[in-house]
């Protein structure tokens, strides 16, 4: 796998702060401090939900002797779960501080 770099510049046309990902060919990707904090909290929920997906799998494949079929079916449920509470809208300012 080749190294990935992360760095950062400011750039001399706006003034901006912008996060620079490169390789060993050169630069890849420029991304505006948003676009680079999305990415980053996408690839957290991402490592997070693959990580469930392959503990169900081998849960239900090992310790319930379910087979990969039956891991694979747990896994499917799981994730339309997932997507069902992903698609709940959630009321900023709801929640007190007294709570």
């Amino acid at each position: 796998m080749p190294q990935m770099l992360i760095g950062g510049v400011v750039a001399q046309r706006d003034k901006k702060p912008y996060l620079q990902i490169s390789n060993e060919n050169g630069l890849i990707l420029q991304l505006t401090m948003a676009e680079a904090r999305r990415v980053a909290h996408d690839i957290l929920v991402t490592c997070s939900r693959i990580e469930a997906d392959a503990m169900i799998q081998q849960y239900v494949n090992e310790e319930l002797g379910g087979g990969e079929e039956a891991g694979v079916t747990v896994m499917r449920l799981f994730r339309e779960f997932r997507m069902e509470l992903d698609g709940e809208v959630v009321a900023y300012g709801a929640l007190s501080a007294e709570v």
